[in-house]
């Protein structure tokens, strides 16, 4: 088990040990340093996927690093190794040096066998070199195999940085984007910073005005640490801004690194480091600064410790941090990183255009190669064999034929290794070629890397800046807001004390009285049930076991606002003459009305419970025995006495009653006059507010308008990049096509001059052969000698009536057969002519308007228009043509059909006639069969379809003229011979007949014929495009399959019927057929196919 590490740049396959694996990423860098002298700094690993291998992560971790899926390896910096095909460019050339050299040598050599003579050591030398160049062969394909794979790995390689690139780029954009939702945040509530800024001195001035109350002093004496929660992370982001500000771009502010200027997070948390040279001063003075403590404020407490100094210097510093925090400062940095993501997202640096093909062809080149290589392989094992044969043989007579044969033989083998080496060539050249494309996009992907990394540290440092300036912002507003909350926080302390009082009171005599109140609840009860219960009536009477619920029983544990302030409104007093600004905001609320409820229902509550208690007594008296109301007797004394003590009471709260309520009445009338001041002082504020939103409103509207109005036409100009290219592109593609429609004319021009043209030929050099033929009847039929043309008088005139009939049919037809081809030729030119013409006056038309049209969308959809009219019209002239062309073939072979099928008629009449006469003289005439023999074949082979049933010598198959010798065209039983011949129209096989229904050759039946189909052309020429393109039923090419004709016999058949239109038999739907299975006929006389052999190999060549 081998580690492989694929080096991208290079192209070239490192191995590692397996021990590598297990250990880290650093460690197999620093591996590869010591092995192949590449710095391990500037060494990057990556997986499939875009996935960059990290130091510390063990190298397993990572599913990757087998032959088929390399760990991708990638230099960085500016040493960069040049691609080649070897570990260096010296190496790469001293190998195409060799390979020129062993070429050259071997060509030397071929032309030497040449010159040999035709010796037994020359067919042992021949063979050997033949084997050597199989050898080389071989080696080449083995290095093209290595340099196509090489060449795919670099493709993944490039896939795999690609992908690490996007997803650096998505990372960085969501940075990026949440940078830019703070930095938006912040210019909204910039306005208001600055406002705080410029009142920073009036708030301290504010503050020191403002007085710490006594009852606040014990709170106040410890050290201050009211802004440790805000800037307890500051010390941590001090450090890396100090590395981090030189990324500040020249010409902005930062903020300084020496020690004077130290953050008011150190100056507020060093009270221990600064004070202590002024303890000894502090413990001398105590004594006097506990005299002073009463006269202590707010601004005094918060600089106890020398912090006044540190708050002006963090108000400075956010002063000069909101001046570097600008507009300009903002936009500019979102321009450039827009820019760089927009590098990043090209379409040309991620893709490498044609890579696909190239690699497509590569594989192509290794497919050729192969298939050489193996011709190459066999040719050397043919010599091979041939050495062994004149080895065992030892006949000089065939040594001068096999050398010429091993002569020609080489020469092949010596073309072919120059094509196998011209290919490998082609294929090395193509991987320098990839690896300088892929090292140039390489720096520029590393150059986007770098500055998204550059940029990203600067967002970083801006983003850090603006988090430390908003809680330094924080902190002022706070210093901002102090008096306010301060006099509120006193208000609200007093009230707090008033309400828990008045609440503690009445909560107590509540939970008292409602105690009471439960217990005599629940005696009557109790009382009640232990007379009634087991009595028959409680079953009238359901839920008189039920006991009321404890509410306020106990009395309530009154803890809260304990620990609240001793302030009183003695207090709140002091501050109102202290603090005139403020005293709107020292009134205390109107707790008169809650105030009142605590009173009002504890003095109300014991006279209706007498009212309610004295009824109860009475009704419940007469239903209970002596015990029952001596009882009820007793507690109503007891409550008429209880209730005669509490009489002075109520008197005495009526008259305190009186008297508070005329100190309300005062006090109210006080609170009205107040409020309503309050009530014009707040109305005053909120119109104010009111003219200060709607300003800020219409502001902000403005604001959102002249981005809207920026983004817009943002957006007008990138649509009209857009259209711009669109148009051009559109117009390249016009003029493509263009360019594509006049080839394919220049084309279809030439298949229709080049068809006619073979057809020409085709038909004169069959025209020939066939008179050749009737020369050698004719010659055949005037050699016997005198006495032989004696006894054959009346063969031979049978035969010479024959041949004139045939040949006066054969000029009839020829004559026919030219006169439709002109025709039809004549016909196809004129209807091409007229639809070229047609399409060309369309096309002016076309330009005429496009020069006219002034709007945009028009002209773009008569671009669009134009382009489907002329791939309609591409696509209907090339089917046309096919149709032409398909014609003239139908009408051709339906010619030659029934040519076919009347000469099969009669010639098989005039053999029945020749077989008669034949039988009358064979008693006298045996000497002659023979030249009858060879008559009858030639008279067959003149048919084309007869080729079965010759005669021999023999006696038996002389007298063989039984029915199943003639063929049959009227009818298909079985048992029947039939004529097969190859059909164009139909791309089939069928039986000749004279009927309208069609009979095709069963599939199964072919191979027992020796028949094969033609196969069909699966790929189209690249040149011409997509729009010479024909439909998939056109795709099948006319040949004629070799042997194209067959005789065979009835075995059996089928009625079929089409179920659509595009079928196989290139029949409409609904036709009806025969589908015939057929088998060979049995021959025994082999030198008569010989014969039609020889002839049809003739007529071809001709």
């Amino acid at each position: 088990m081998m580690l492989y590490v694929y080096h991208v740049d290079v192209g070239r396959m490192l191995s590692f040990d397996m021990t590598v694996a297990l250990s880290s990423v650093e460690n197999l860098k620093e591996t590869i340093q010591r092995l192949h002298q590449l710095p391990a700094a500037n060494i990057v690993l990556l997986v499939s996927g875009g996935e960059m291998l990290t130091h510390s992560t063990q190298v397993s971790c990572y599913s990757a690093g087998t032959d088929t899926n390399p760990i991708f390896m990638f230099l960085t910096g500016d040493e960069r190794v040049g691609p080649t095909i070897a570990s260096g460019g010296s190496s790469g050339n001293t190998a195409s040096a060799a390979a020129d050299a062993a070429d050259a040598e071997l060509r030397r050599l071929v032309d030497e066998s040449q010159k040999l003579p035709a010796v037994l050591e020359t067919v042992r030398q021949r063979a050997a070199l033949a084997q050597h160049m199989g050898e080389l062969g071989r080696k080449e394909e083995l290095q093209c195999e290595r340099l196509v794979h090489e060449q795919h790995l670099q493709q993944q390689g490039w896939s795999a940085v690609v992908a690490n690139m996007e997803d650096l780029t998505s990372e960085f954009t969501e940075r990026f984007h949440n940078f830019c939702l703070a930095f938006d945040r912040h210019l909204q509530q910039r306005e208001s910073y600055l406002e705080l800024l410029r009142n920073f001195n009036e708030d301290l001035k504010q503050l020191a005005r403002i007085p710490i109350l006594p009852a606040l002093m014990s709170q106040a004496q410890a050290d201050f640490h009211g802004f440790d929660e805000l800037l307890d992370n500051e010390d941590v982001d001090v450090e890396k801004l100090t590395t981090e500000t030189d990324l500040v771009e020249p010409g902005t502010k930062s903020v300084e690194k020496s020690n004077s200027s130290t953050s008011p997070n150190k100056k507020l948390k060093m009270g221990h480091e600064q004070d202590d040279q002024r303890d000894e001063q502090s413990n001398s003075n105590s004594k006097s600064q506990q005299q002073q403590q009463h006269q202590l404020n707010l601004l005094q407490w918060i600089s106890s410790k020398g912090n006044h100094a540190a708050l002006q210097q963090m108000c400075d510093e956010c002063v000069q941090g909101l001046e570097t925090f600008s507009v300009e400062i903002y936009e500019k940095l979102k321009t450039e990183v827009k820019n760089i993501i927009m590098m990043a997202n090209q379409s040309d640096v991620k893709e490498i255009k044609g890579l696909s093909d190239r690699l497509y062809r590569l594989d192509e080149f290794k497919y050729k190669i192969k298939k050489i290589v193996q011709d190459q392989r066999e040719q050397a094992t043919a010599l091979q064999q041939n050495e062994s044969r004149a080895l065992n043989l030892r006949d000089n007579s065939v040594l001068p034929d096999l050398c010429l044969s091993h002569r020609s033989q080489l020469l092949v083998m010596r073309d072919n290794h120059i094509k196998i080496r011209e290919y490998s060539r082609l294929i090395a050249h193509s991987k320098e070629e990839l690896g300088r494309n892929l090292n140039t996009r390489l720096r520029r992907i590393v150059y986007i890397e770098n500055a998204m990394s550059e940029y990203d540290n600067r967002l970083l440092f801006y983003h850090r800046c603006l988090r430390r300036a908003e809680r330094h912002l924080s902190i002022i507003e706070q210093i901002h807001r102090a008096p306010s909350t301060y006099v509120a926080a006193v208000t609200e302390v007093v009230r707090r004390k008033i309400f828990s009082d008045e609440f503690r009171l009445w909560a107590s005599r509540l939970s008292a009285d409602f105690d009471r109140i439960h217990s005599e609840e629940l005696q009557r009860r109790r009382l009640f049930n232990q007379s009634f219960d087991g009595h028959f009536l409680n079953i009238l009477f359901p839920g008189m076991a039920d006991m009321p619920p404890t509410f306020a029983n106990d009395h309530p544990e009154l803890s809260f606002d304990t620990r609240l302030p001793q302030l009183g409104r003695s207090d709140i007093e002091l501050l109102s003459v202290q603090l005139p600004d403020l005293a709107n905001q020292l009134q205390l609320p109107n707790m008169e009305p809650v105030l009142q409820f605590f009173v009002q229902r504890h003095e109300l509550m014991q006279p209706e419970q007498m009212a309610h208690e004295q009824p109860e007594q009475l009704e419940l008296a007469p239903e209970v025995g002596k015990q029952t109301v001596s009882t009820s007797t007793s507690l109503h004394v007891e409550q008429i006495e209880r209730s005669t003590t509490t009489e002075p009471r109520l008197m005495l709260s009526t008259s305190t009653l009186t008297d508070d309520n005329a100190v309300s009445v005062q006090r109210l009338r006080d609170a009205l006059q107040a409020m309503s001041k309050l009530a014009l002082q707040c109305l005053a504020m909120a119109r104010s507010n009111l003219s200060s939103l709607r300003s800020e409103l219409e502001r902000g509207y403005q604001d959102e308008l002249m981005s809207s109005l920026a983004q817009m036409q943002e957006q007008w100009q990138l649509l009209s990049m857009k259209w711009k290219q669109q148009e051009s592109k559109q117009a390249e593609e016009l003029e493509q096509m263009r360019q594509q429609l006049l080839s394919a004319e220049e084309d279809k021009v030439r298949a229709v001059a080049q068809a006619r043209e073979q057809l020409i030929h085709e038909h004169k050099t069959e025209l020939e052969s066939l008179r050749c033929r009737f020369k050698l009847m004719t010659s055949m039929e005037r050699s016997p000698s005198d006495s032989s043309l004696e006894k054959l008088e009346r063969p031979t005139s049978s035969a010479s009536v024959v041949s004139l009939d045939v040949e006066q049919l054969l000029a009839q037809q020829r004559q026919d057969l030219i006169a439709q081809r002109e025709r039809a030729v004549s016909e196809a030119i004129e209807a091409e002519r007229a639809l070229w013409q047609q399409r060309e006056l369309r096309t002016q038309n076309s330009e005429s308007v496009m020069a006219n049209v002034s709007i945009l969308k028009d002209v773009l959809e008569d671009k669009e228009r134009q382009l489907d009219i002329l791939r309609e019209q591409n696509r209907l002239l090339t089917e046309e043509s096919y149709q032409l062309k398909t014609r003239l073939e139908m009408l051709t072979n339906e010619d030659g059909n029934s040519w076919l099928k009347e000469k099969i008629d009669y010639l098989s009449r005039d053999k029945c006639r020749l077989e008669e006469e034949l039988n009358l003289e064979k008693s006298k005439r045996i000497e002659m069969e023979s030249s009858v023999a060879a008559l009858r074949s030639s008279t067959y082979e003149l048919g084309v379809a007869v080729v079965g049933g010759t005669l021999t010598r023999s006696k038996s198959s002389v007298s063989s003229s039984s029915s199943h010798r003639y063929i049959t065209l009227e009818g298909c039983a079985k048992g029947d011979l039939v004529f097969v011949i190859w059909s164009i129209r139909h791309a089939q096989f069928m039986v000749v007949q004279d009927s309208q229904t069609l009979y095709f050759v069963h599939a199964g039946s072919l191979p027992a014929l020796q028949l094969t189909a033609p196969t069909t052309q699966a790929a189209q020429p690249l040149s011409l495009g997509a729009a010479t393109a024909v439909p998939s039923a056109q795709e099948e090419p006319n040949h004629i399959p070799l042997p194209y004709y067959a005789i065979g016999r009835v075995v059996d058949k089928e009625y079929c019927q089409a179920r659509k239109d595009e079928n196989r038999y290139r029949v409409s739907k609904g036709s009806k057929f025969y589908r015939i299975k057929l088998a060979p006929v049995s021959s025994r006389y082999p030198h008569r196919y010989d014969r039609l052999e020889c002839n049809h190999s003739f007529r071809w060549r001709h």
